[in-house]
């Protein structure tokens, strides 16, 4: 503490540790510390006139970081969320903050498919084409007037490496359980 009169300057807590974040309230000072024998840092409170110091929260799995005050409440966040506590009742809770969005992250949009194909077979007979994008598996016949195509995500498990078959009846796929074997796999 300081007198500036004098120009004295009293240490107010002799712990060897995080003392930080001071706020005055009334006649008290509340800080966070790690100074419980689990080393959390909690808020504390001391009492100005008799040195007092006592633990006002109790959390034992994540630190109360950067605690502030309007003289009134104490505003902290402690697991993520922020908490309000108020000085005089000595409670905390916590906070649910809604910050409205338009979301136009998640509004449906068309995407190329083209940037994201990651593999591509060609059928003997050039009438099909097989490829995998964006995590869906597409059979794609090409037409002289249109060109026609079918996501087979629903109806096929999913190939790392899918090949046409003759018949393009089957959608051929490495086997998870032998390294370098193939195995046919369909559903319908």
């Amino acid at each position: 503490m300081a007198d500036f009169d004098s120009g004295k300057f009293t240490p107010v807590t002799s712990y060897v540790g995080k003392d930080a974040y001071p706020m005055w309230i009334g006649n008290t000072m509340y800080f966070a510390s790690d100074r419980d024998a689990n080393g959390i840092t909690n808020l504390w409170a001391q009492d100005l006139k008799s040195n007092a110091v006592r633990q006002v929260t109790q959390y034992t799995d994540f630190d109360v970081m950067t605690p502030s005050t309007d003289r009134k409440r104490i505003v902290f966040v402690q697991n993520g969320y922020l908490h309000v506590m108020d000085a005089g009742s000595k409670t905390a809770k916590k906070i649910t903050v809604q910050v409205n969005s338009d979301n136009w992250m998640l509004q449906d949009r068309w995407i190329n498919p083209v940037e994201y194909t990651h593999f591509m077979d060609v059928s003997n007979d050039g009438k099909h084409i097989l490829l995998t994008a964006r995590g869906d598996l597409y059979d794609v016949a090409p037409g002289e007037k249109e060109t026609s195509s079918k996501n087979l995500s629903g109806r096929l498990e999913l190939a790392r490496s899918p090949v046409v078959s003759r018949r393009m009846a089957r959608a051929w796929r490495s086997s998870p359980t032998a390294p370098g074997s193939t195995s046919c796999t369909s559903r319908t």
